[in-house]
């Protein structure tokens, strides 16, 4: 009898100990590589406020869908795209930020650890951390090194964040950024309306085979003799020709597609291999109409790459990343 009591007491202590936990088990720490489509997105953060310790989510390009939540409900842990979350602030006017608190939902800080309805969120961004390390992680760094200043700021800091339990509005959300120490969110402005969430960040850009771009060749009914291009079959393409660095060119852009996403003003891209700036090259006010066997162009128009080497050009039609072609310039 006395060992089925001590069982019924243990089995009440671990149902109390599961209720006082929430938990996510479908966001993980990993940033998803993700294919581009027409209507995705790209975005460059350049903001360290969703730095894990590896850079995350700051050197290369994001990949951001617009329509996500036309058709999904915003979950807590998702990575989000954000328009002015305040006014008159510093903030650049477009950011992104962890969803930890959704609407109806009370939210409050302990110590650096999240809690949620009173229940401790036991999930990896459930805690503060700085750069990836979270408040146990930086005492075992100062055992290791108790002189090292900078571990014993990050701590104190992490350590001494507290905030009151608050409920979150209606139509409203609590953000946070995954490196507390570099984020400037909810902890500072409270609740995001839901309505200023422009899209969802489904992770990075798919990464791009550094190789040039095959060649094939396109004709015109009733005409003998083909163009030569260089591209992707089918989406887009120019005629190849041979470029040398530094000096203007004109080409013809040819691009395969829906009348819709052929509208808008064009633009290009131009990224070196091994480099990691970004520049206009080249900008057109919108796509011409058919010509040959394509559904749009562009007319040969100037344009220069400033060095040799392997570069990728990116094609954008009405602020949307529609594909890009490798080219090797002397």
């Amino acid at each position: 009898m006395r060992r089925l009591y001590i069982l019924c007491l243990m089995l009440v202590a671990l149902i109390g100990c599961s209720e006082k936990v929430v938990t996510d088990t479908d966001t993980v720490p990993t940033i998803q590589r993700v294919p581009v489509h027409p209507d995705y997105k790209i975005y460059y953060h350049r903001s360290d406020n969703m730095d894990r310790g590896h850079h995350d989510y700051y050197y290369e390009e994001l990949v951001v869908d617009p329509a996500y939540y036309n058709n999904h409900d915003v979950k807590r842990g998702d990575v989000v795209y954000l328009e002015g979350v305040r006014e008159n602030s510093k903030l650049p006017e477009f950011d992104i930020s962890r969803v930890i608190a959704l609407p109806g939902e009370q939210v409050s800080i302990n110590a650096g650890q999240l809690y949620i309805n009173g229940k401790k969120l036991d999930t990896f961004y459930g805690k503060a951390h700085r750069l990836g390390n979270d408040t146990e992680e930086l005492k075992q760094f100062m055992n290791n090194e108790p002189n090292n200043s900078n571990v014993k700021n990050a701590l104190d800091f992490l350590q001494s964040i507290n905030i009151d339990e608050i409920k979150v509005p209606k139509d409203h959300i609590y953000l946070i950024g995954d490196d507390w120490f570099r984020s400037v969110d909810s902890r500072m402005f409270g609740s995001t309306e839901t309505n200023k969430i422009k899209g969802k960040v489904l992770g990075y850009i798919e990464k791009h085979k550094w190789e040039a771009s095959p060649t094939f060749e396109i004709a015109s009914e009733g005409q003998k003799e083909s163009t030569r291009l260089r591209g992707e079959i089918g989406k887009l393409a120019i005629v190849d020709i041979s470029l040398t660095a530094g000096k203007p060119y004109q080409n013809f852009w040819f691009f395969w597609g829906k009348s819709d996403d052929l509208r808008g003003e064009f633009k290009v891209i131009a990224v070196k291999k091994g480099e990691e700036q970004r520049r206009t090259v080249f900008f057109a006010g919108g796509l011409s109409g058919t010509f040959r066997s394509a559904d749009a162009s562009v007319p040969p128009s100037n344009m220069t790459i400033p060095t040799p080497g392997l570069w990728r050009l990116e094609a954008y039609i009405g602020d949307r990343y529609f594909g890009s072609i490798v080219v090797d310039v002397n």
